[in-house]
């Protein structure tokens, strides 16, 4: 038989996930090959766009499920590239917690309104949704 969690205790996980980044977190999406996990140095990777988020910055967990509050989250774009991956910071700006993979449709960790980025242009994070386990 599959281990299963209830309602409650998955919401109470996807809640540490913001208690444990902390306050006012920083999204920096890349361009380049993304490193193999979030402890990876980056290798030549450039930040096409960097979203600050607010202290509050996910929105409370129901169902099982826990987003970005705000969405869509709107940011100019500091240089040009084909974003691939993005990082979550923690405010310090230093502390990578969490890389995931960036693209157009829900087969990615994050949406974003387009991957192929200018600077100057106007990026937008259309979706990022956590799911607790074990439904």
């Amino acid at each position: 038989m599959a281990v299963t969690w209830s309602v409650g205790l998955r919401n109470a996980v996807l809640n540490a996930i913001e208690t444990e980044i902390g306050e006012e977190p920083r999204v920096r999406i890349y361009d380049g090959s993304p490193p193999a996990n979030v402890g990876a140095a980056l290798s030549g990777n450039n930040v096409l766009v960097e979203f600050p988020l607010v202290a509050n910055w996910m929105d409370d967990a129901s169902g099982g499920s826990k987003t970005f509050t705000g969405l869509p989250l709107q940011q100019g774009a500091t240089r040009t590239g084909i974003a691939t991956f993005y990082r979550i910071y923690k405010a310090d700006g230093v502390t990578a917690s969490e890389q995931g993979t960036v693209g157009v449709t829900s087969a990615h960790d994050m949406q974003i309104d387009n991957t192929n980025i200018a600077e100057g242009q106007q990026v937008r994070i259309t979706g990022w949704t956590k799911n607790a386990p074990h439904a």
